[in-house]
């Protein structure tokens, strides 16, 4: 499932992924099932730090978003580890920020929005996903208007699909 040279998920081994038990709900009675009682994760706390450190970012004030990016990395500290989780100004750069996105909201499906927001979506899909290096083109960052909302525009000459994806 990895390559042993480079430790790089191999074409089967990224076919398995692993399962994020927060976002299972036991209410359900099959996988399909859409009736469920467990609460969505629309919007979380950590989520509001990181944007605060890159609105920081931003202004060219490093110091108060590594202070931010510090606050938060505290509620996951282990002890004698303090150290490695220091964030210092001269680590604030977007892609840091981005990484450090990852990190807190893995899984929680709002990654593509944050990376097409910063200008990010492609250049970070090229570098970090082996399966898009061929596939994923620039027209890609916007996406296609689904083919039903198409379907009923009757100004058809104003209104009409991306060229990309009118094919």
């Amino acid at each position: 499932m990895y390559n042993l040279q480079t430790g790089e998920p191999t074409m089967n081994g990224r076919s398995c992924y692993h399962t994020n038990l927060k976002l299972l709900d036991s209410s359900r009675e099959f996988a399909k099932d859409e009736k469920g009682h467990k609460d969505f994760i629309w919007f979380r706390l950590g989520e509001v730090y990181l944007s605060q450190a890159e609105l920081y970012m931003y202004m060219g004030q490093k110091e108060e978003a590594a202070k931010v990016i510090t606050e938060l990395r505290k509620r996951a500290l282990t002890e004698g580890h303090e150290e490695a989780l220091k964030v210092t100004p001269d680590m604030i750069t977007l892609d840091f920020i981005l990484d450090e996105y990852m990190r807190e909201l893995s899984m929680e499906g709002f990654r593509w929005y944050t990376l097409k927001r910063t200008g990010k979506l492609l250049e970070r899909a090229l570098k970090y996903n082996p399966d898009v290096k061929d596939k994923m083109k620039a027209y890609h960052v916007t996406r296609p208007i689904p083919q039903n909302e198409v379907d009923v525009v009757t100004n058809k000459d104003e209104f009409h699909q991306l060229p990309e994806y009118d094919k």
